[in-house]
Order: structure tokens, then sequence, then C-alpha cells
């Protein structure tokens, strides 16, 4: 099953995210400023055996980095899950919002019930406007 935009869930076990440890995401992580971002996100999680999406959820950004983004959601994630990311990187209503893959890399539900969710893009982002 595919997104919107014709991304395909990936197979869980062929999921490559590039191990933290190594020198290259250290630097990164040191070098990549975070932004606020209050603006509403919508996360798919890739069904078990990487078939398709799970339902969309809506959630509300609270900041995002060439390498991540850390949400609000009323949802549960788990870490490790591979999640399609839609976010509106251009405010400018012309440019479309961007699908980014990414593993759920913490979660911590708040006194309210709500989850924050930590996650890592596969890939930085590379749009108009970021």
């Amino acid at each position: 099953m595919e997104s919107q935009n014709g991304i395909a869930a990936p197979p869980v076990d062929r999921l490559e995210i590039p191990d933290a440890t190594s020198t290259a995401n250290r630097d990164e992580k040191r070098n990549s400023t975070r932004r606020p971002y209050d603006r509403p996100v919508i996360m798919q999680a890739s069904t078990p055996a990487g078939q398709g999406w799970g339902p969309r959820i809506r959630a509300q950004g609270k900041n995002i980095c060439l390498w991540g983004i850390c949400v609000v959601s009323s949802a549960e994630f788990t870490p490790q899950d591979c999640v399609l990311i839609e976010v509106q990187i251009n405010p400018d209503p012309e440019h479309p919002p961007v699908e980014l893959l990414a593993e759920v890399r913490h979660v911590r539900q708040q006194e309210d019930g709500d989850w924050v969710v930590g996650c890592k893009f596969l890939r930085a982002i590379s749009a108009p406007g970021f």
C-alpha cells in the first residue's frame, strides 16, 4: 500500500536508519539547529509486515531540524516504528506538504495523556524554505 504521494511502506526488516553512534551522525546532531515548528503534522506508521500504512494520525509539531522532528500526538508510537510524516516546510500555500520517512527514536507520555514523539528522518530535509 502506498501513501498519497506514492511512497510505499518499507518492510520493517529492511528499514535502514543510520547508526546514531556513527561519527557522521554525532557531528550532524551537534550542527543541526532545532527550529520551533508549531504546525500540524500527519503521521502514519508502517504496518507490522510492511505491507502498507496505518491510519493517518494528526499530531502537533514542536520542533524540527534537518534530520528530525519532535511532535505531540494523542496516539502512542513505539521506538523503532517506521513512520511516514507529512509536514508543511514552506508556509506558502502554493508549496505542497513534504512526505518524509522516519524512525521513531523516543516516546514519552505527558501528564495530559498525549505523547511526545521524537523521530529521525531517513534523509535530511531538502525542501524550498528550509
